[in-house]
């Protein structure tokens, strides 16, 4: 790349987040960004890039490198429209995918079984096996506190860019991948994208 070229990377970040004030350690959310990092072990491909995504950038010698989160609730309670409308297709996403994800996972990388054979928490350790029923289990308590109409947990999207003045790139590069993850969602779903 010739000097003065800018960078601009957008990731997902799968911290969770309270609304206002810490995620509580026993919170649902909390337990799934712990399946996050167990997960992130033992397949060895990162998850969290988004944690270190705008250092990363800087190593590789872009200068001025500014990080951008954009707030992505799950569920339909932000504070406009367009942050009520992602928190729906947010939370349409996790109500239809967790489980798959969490068994692609556990089957793949971390030795899940078919049957119990005592009732293990998520916080064992990498070399416990996890059953199918304590996925589905953790899978079904998860869309539960989805449903609850208090809960305002939050993720976001990060953008990372090399260039100050790209930042109106930045923010129109956002406005079209919530457009694409609406549009997926909307197509996955056989709904009209609007």
């Amino acid at each position: 790349m010739d000097s003065g070229g800018f960078i601009e990377q957008l990731e997902a970040g799968i911290d969770p987040h309270a609304r206002y004030g810490e995620l509580a350690n026993d919170s649902i959310f909390w337990r799934w960004h712990q399946f996050g990092q167990r997960s992130e072990e033992a397949f060895g491909k990162p998850l969290f890039i988004a944690n270190y995504m705008k250092d990363a950038i800087a190593r590789a010698g872009f200068v001025d490198v500014v990080e951008k989160k954009f707030r992505w609730p799950l569920g339909p309670w932000g504070d406009d429209n367009r942050e009520k409308e992602m928190g729906r297709f947010n939370k349409e996403w996790w109500l239809s995918g967790n489980e798959n994800w969490t068994l692609a996972v556990g089957t793949r990388y971390m030795g899940v079984r078919a049957k119990a054979t005592s009732r293990l928490a998520f916080t064992d350790t990498l070399n416990q096996q996890w059953s199918v029923e304590q996925i589905k289990s953790f899978v079904a308590e998860t869309k539960k506190v989805l449903d609850d109409e208090t809960s305002e947990e939050v993720y976001y999207e990060v953008s990372v860019f090399s260039n100050p003045s790209a930042l109106p790139i930045a923010n129109q590069i956002h406005k079209r991948h919530c457009f694409c993850a609406k549009t997926v969602i909307l197509c996955a779903f056989n709904l009209p994208v609007v």
